[in-house]
């Protein structure tokens, strides 16, 4: 297990939360406490869910909910900047940063899904080739295809 914060999808995530919560200081008061804070409170309990999913088993939980806390703060960035809140210079780069953050957490996601098992198919599929070079094989010197002496077969 990687040390959390070593982690690229932290060290993004953080640099996201960084920039919301300078960007949350310039709302309009009646913006700052509501929006403003949910954003902040998304953006902290998106690093949360990094730091379990990176020590947890499991890690398919805690990926899928640190991917719904960067969807909210998608929404809450466009909500503000529709309110004139955000310029869009700082809304773009927002932007870019959760898509970094998105896009990490997708990879993420999957390669914890490809690590836990293999699918049943291709283990059957396996099995079954193995079988057939077995039986099929006219060539075979190995003790399972010599038959047994005295025995009719």
């Amino acid at each position: 297990m990687a040390l959390y914060y070593t982690l690229p999808v932290y060290k993004a995530s953080y640099k996201l939360v960084i920039m919301l919560f300078a960007n949350s200081d310039n709302f309009a008061r009646e913006y700052k406490y509501t929006i403003g804070q949910e954003l902040k409170d998304e953006g902290t309990t998106l690093i949360k869910n990094i730091y379990h999913a990176n020590k947890a088993m499991d890690k398919a939980v805690a990926i899928g909910e640190a991917r719904e806390n960067v969807e909210m703060i998608r929404l809450f960035v466009r909500l503000m900047q529709n309110f004139n809140q955000i310029s869009l210079k700082k809304f773009v780069e927002i932007n870019q940063g959760v898509e970094e953050v998105s896009k990490q957490l997708s990879a993420w996601e999957k390669y914890s899904k490809a690590r836990k098992a293999p699918p049943e198919s291709s283990v059957v599929a396996r099995a079954q080739a193995s079988v057939r070079s077995k039986s099929n094989n006219p060539l075979a010197t190995s003790e399972e295809s010599r038959p047994i002496p005295g025995r009719v077969a």
